[in-house]
């Protein structure tokens, strides 16, 4: 999965790069996420529960 785009954000750089990192603040941030966790340094496992409706998908990326 692949995020882009550019965004302004009022913290410093440092600051901004740690809670990109954070998996607890991602997971607080991003719609649906049910688990999110670190397997790598460069690697992230995933789980998003997404509403269509009727239709309640669970995406995952998890072992």
């Amino acid at each position: 999965m692949q995020f882009g785009g550019r965004y302004r954000f009022g913290a410093a750089r440092q600051a901004v790069w740690a809670a990109l990192n954070d998996a607890a603040i991602l997971k607080a941030v991003i719609p649906g996420c049910e688990a999110i966790a670190w397997t790598g340094p460069a690697t992230l496992e995933l789980r998003i529960k997404v509403n269509f409706g009727l239709v309640h998908p669970v995406f995952a990326d998890w072992n």
